[in-house]
């Protein structure tokens, strides 16, 4: 909240601290049953007041439902257009009261299972390399200090290795370690449009959806 960092954003379960999940004391939401959920309210504003610096952001209060009684059941599965990104969950929860109303119990279970999306090459749109670029010139040939352009990939590296300065510029390896020369298209400080290396970008390797599995 108020584009601050997370950990100054303090996370109340029914008014009382929850156990931080990360090295800074950030909480994973993922770890409250959806179910037993009832709503959340957000205080922001003099929040640090009350709470201390984990609350300069403000407070989120999830309240759970105390007075949940039966059963409720969740059931979903979903994959994308493009055949990938299988993903499931199942969820119950339920509550009931006992000793003539004095007491309530409620229990909630959730599992979640999301193979995740690979990275931009994937997609149609990832293939054509749409990128920012560095226009070192442009207080002189009229074109923006950022370019965004397709077919970047970046002129500095290859899988198998490249030596991008020296009187050996441009000699790359391939997997097998076999030399070869290296076609640098136009480029533009750590990247290149055109040329070879296609492939080789800022967002290679880094998943459009992240797999996981949660309990």
């Amino acid at each position: 909240m108020r584009g601050l960092d997370a950990n100054r954003t303090l996370v109340l379960v029914d008014g009382h601290r929850f156990v931080p999940t990360s090295n800074v004391g950030t909480v994973d939401l993922s770890l409250i049953p959806t179910f037993l959920v009832e709503r959340a309210e957000v205080v922001t504003g003099g929040a640090s007041a009350a709470w201390g610096s984990d609350a300069v952001a403000g407070v989120v209060n999830i309240i759970l439902d105390h007075k949940l009684t039966g059963l409720r059941g969740e059931a979903q599965a979903g994959i994308s257009e493009e055949g990938d990104g299988y993903n499931m969950k199942v969820a119950l929860g339920g509550g009931t009261s006992f000793a003539d109303g004095a007491g309530h119990i409620i229990l909630g279970a959730e599992y979640s299972y999301d193979e995740g999306v690979g990275d931009n090459y994937t997609r149609d749109w990832g293939r054509e390399e749409w990128w920012f670029v560095t226009n070192p010139n442009f207080a002189t040939n009229g074109q923006p200090a950022r370019i965004w352009t397709k077919n970047v990939h970046y002129a500095s590296q290859t899988p198998g290795g490249l030596i991008a300065t020296g009187p050996l510029r441009g000699t790359a390896f391939a997997p097998d370690g076999t030399p070869f020369q290296f076609n640098f298209g136009e480029v533009w400080g750590d990247d290149q449009i055109g040329g070879d290396g296609y492939g080789i970008g800022s967002w290679t390797g880094v998943n459009i959806r992240q797999p996981h599995e949660r309990v």
